[in-house]
């Protein structure tokens, strides 16, 4: 269930930082999916 939410909610930042149209932020959000995916793994 925990893992749900916080897909929700990252799928909404990644859409925001998308719809701002700024590749940094984008960057980021991806970097910080990165992160939750091996934090998730491990």
């Amino acid at each position: 269930m925990a893992f749900q939410v916080d897909s929700v909610l990252l799928s909404i930042t990644l859409i925001n930082y998308m719809q701002q149209g700024i590749l940094k932020k984008i960057g980021v959000g991806l970097t910080l999916f990165e992160f939750l995916e091996i934090t998730y793994k491990t």
